[in-house]
Formats: C-alpha cells, sequence, structure tokens
C-alpha cells in the first residue's frame, strides 16, 4: 500500500530530533521495565519560538485558540491569535489534531497513538491514552478475528473457504505486528483526528486503519476496527458532523463513511475519486445538509444526499487541500499546500483562489468572529483577511 502525501508529511515533518530529545533528557520521563527512559513521555520542551514551530491543527474553546504540532507543543490564544502561550504538555511527540466540544474539555490526539486531555480550556494537559494501549487493545481485536474466522471456517462452503483463509492469515500477520508493537512499549502509528459530540462521547481516527471511540469522557478508549469496511487498513484523515448524530469519516484512497446512529454502526459510501481526501466539512444545517471533502491534487466534491451521491467542483488550483473551517458568517475557506487559500460565499459552489506570498502549507484554518483567519501549518501562525489574500494588520 503506497502511503499517502498527508501521512508522509504528518510523519516526517513532525519527527523529533535526536538532539532535541536529548536535551529533554533532564526532564523525568516514563521508564519501562528494564529503567530505560521513555523519550515519548518527556514533557514538551518551553520554547519562545513554539508560535513558529510546525502545527498541525487549531480549534476553539469558546473565546480561546487552541493549536497543537510538532514535539508535543499545544499553544492557546485569548486575543484571536495576536499573541499565544505554550501549554503545559507531558510527551513530546507530535500532535496532529485537536477538538473542544465544550469551553473546558479538549481533547488531543498525535503520533505513537497518543491521546491528551484537557479540563482547563487548553491550558494544562495530561495522557489518557497510549501507542501501548492501542497495541494491547490490536492483539485482543486480532486474536479475537482469527477465533471468529476460524469458526467460520469449520461450517463454510466450499466456495467460502479460500477468502476465510486469507482473512485468517491477514488476522495472524495482524496479531505478530501487534505483538512486536506491545514488546516495543506501544504503537508508532498516528492518530490524526479527533472528534467529540459532547463531553463523554467521541472517535479518534488514524493511521492503518485505527479508530477508537469513548462514551465516558475518554476515560475508557474502545478499539472500533470492525465495524469500518476497510480490510486494506488504509489511513482515516477526517471526522465531521452537523448535528452529533450523523457521522462521516474521510481517508486514504477516497474512503468514504457515514454513520446514521451516531457512530454506533457504518457504511461505507460509493467514493468519486481514487486519491487520499484529507478532511470532510458537513454544513452547519442538519443531518439533510451539505457534506464537502477535499484532497490530493485540489480535488473538490460537494454531496447533498448524505454522501449518496458526489459531485466534484473544479478550481484555479491543484495545490493538495488539507484543512478547513466554516467561518461565523457562513463562508466556507479550505487551505493546503504552497500558500493555497480557497473561499466560498455559496456553500462550495464556487472558490475564490489566493496563492499567499509565503507559499507555506497550511494544515488548518479556523475563522475569527470578526471573519479574519488563522492558519496554522509551516511556519507556525498565519493570520489573514477572510480571503487569505492579505496579513491581518495589528492595531
Amino acid at each position: 500500500m503506497q502511503p499517502s502525501s498527508k501521512a508522509i508529511n504528518r510523519m516526517a515533518c513532525g519527527l523529533v530530533t535526536v538532539a532535541s530529545l536529548l536535551v529533554a533528557g533532564a526532564v523525568s520521563g516514563q521508564s519501562d521495565q528494564q529503567g530505560r527512559t521513555d523519550f515519548r513521555y518527556l514533557p514538551s520542551v518551553k520554547t519562545h519560538w513554539v508560535d513558529r514551530a510546525l502545527l498541525l491543527d487549531v480549534a476553539r474553546a469558546d473565546g480561546r485558540l487552541v493549536a497543537v504540532g510538532e514535539r508535543g507543543f499545544i499553544i492557546h490564544s485569548d486575543d484571536d491569535g495576536r499573541s499565544w502561550v505554550q501549554a503545559d504538555v507531558p510527551v513530546s511527540v507530535t500532535l496532529t489534531a485537536v477538538n473542544f466540544p465544550s469551553p473546558e474539555m479538549g481533547w488531543a490526539v498525535g503520533h505513537e497513538g497518543t491521546i491528551l486531555h484537557s479540563s482547563d480550556g487548553g491550558r494544562s494537559w495530561s495522557v489518557q491514552f497510549t501507542g501501548l494501549q492501542v497495541a494491547e487493545q490490536e492483539v485482543g481485536y486480532a486474536e479475537a478475528a482469527i477465533e471468529k474466522k476460524q469458526e467460520q471456517l469449520e461450517t463454510a462452503d466450499e466456495s467460502e473457504v479460500e477468502d476465510l483463509e486469507f482473512e485468517i492469515e491477514e488476522a495472524e500477520y495482524a496479531l505478530d505486528d501487534a505483538m512486536l508493537a506491545v514488546e516495543a512499549g506501544g504503537t508508532a502509528n498516528p492518530l490524526l483526528d479527533v472528534w467529540f459530540a459532547d463531553e463523554k462521547s467521541g472517535l479518534a481516527v488514524g493511521a492503518y486503519g485505527l479508530i477508537f471511540s469513548t462514551d465516558d469522557g475518554g476515560e475508557n478508549w474502545k478499539i472500533r476496527s470492525s465495524d469500518l469496511d476497510n480490510l486494506d487498513k488504509y489511513h482515516y484523515y477526517g471526522i465531521a458532523s452537523a448535528d452529533g448524530h450523523t457521522l462521516y469519516v474521510s481517508g486514504e484512497a477516497g474512503m468514504l463513511f457515514r454513520s446514521d446512529d451516531a457512530g454506533a454502526t457504518w457504511i461505507r459510501l460509493e467514493s468519486p475519486y481514487e486519491g487520499s481526501l484529507f478532511g470532510i466539512i458537513a454544513m452547519p444545517n442538519g443531518s439533510t445538509g451539505r457534506v464537502l471533502s477535499f484532497g490530493l491534487r485540489g480535488n473538490i466534491f460537494v454531496s447533498d444526499d448524505k454522501g449518496e451521491t458526489w459531485e466534484r467542483r473544479s478550481t484555479a488550483s491543484q495545490n493538495t487541500l488539507m484543512g478547513g473551517v466554516i467561518s461565523p458568517g457562513g463562508r466556507l475557506v479550505l487551505v493546503g499546500r504552497s500558500g493555497a487559500v480557497l473561499s466560498s460565499d455559496d456553500a462550495g459552489e464556487t472558490f475564490s483562489v489566493v496563492i499567499r506570498e509565503d507559499r507555506s502549507s497550511y494544515s488548518a484554518v479556523i475563522a475569527n468572529p470578526d471573519e479574519n483567519l488563522v492558519l496554522v501549518g509551516e511556519g507556525g501562525i498565519h493570520r489573514a483577511t477572510p480571503d487569505g489574500s492579505a496579513e491581518v494588520e495589528e492595531q
């Protein structure tokens, strides 16, 4: 399976160097059974240039903005992105996504299967789920899958035997990989998005088919791999919902899924595209509203029937699109590689395209109440006018 460009970008750009780990080594971290320091769980280093680091996502916690990125960096702003404060974070792994369902309660996910939780609006964070727990659940999942397929094989028709034997073999490979990950102290695979309906119910998705859910605010996370039709273990990139009940997931190789019961069950949608879809947005007008997905090479698709059919939207840009948002005034904004900022005032029917002079690659965007934008990506924080064409003048 060929890795997608977003997976490569997030995995490569966010790798922490050996030198910076050695600098962080003065801080006490977790240790394994042999007494060796687990560098993944050394606290993120405080630095004055954190708002210029590689940042991968930004979310709103009521009036506060919270951004996450490389080296476990989390920063927050109470003045619409003019100034930023670095949060206390207990890990140094790259963080890829953040979500706040309420002003105080938030979650962030990242590399090594990490899930962090904040109960104070993003000022401080604690580890809620680790790569070791991911690997342990994957062991149990693979063992259960092997047992189930072997039982089916005993009563299978001759026409079904070959497929079942193949599925058992694949499950055995997955079990071997999960057991190796446990021995290594946890999975190296990243989680790439997180979404919460409220302070209790949430989902986290990521590379190689990782998907976990919680219904108790993250006290317990449960593997949900069997719920989605993804035998090839393609990556999941984005989660979206307009109402907390109808959910959508987009992913590698054009994967699109919908749940009509708040994530209890899922159906795979027929995809309009074979390339990676890095993001998905459900328009805020209920479960029958428009859904928009976007990704590789600037591809944009819209659906007005909950993803049953899709239509392509052409623009003047072929830059890969990585993130998007609906502004308080209803403007749809998408951002991506090489300075691309696309905006639409007609719910995605047409887009204007701006290529910013800095040509930075942006991973995510959020709009302030005045419609000005906060872009995050290469070079950290960028503040721009509503169409992205100019920098916001400081007052």
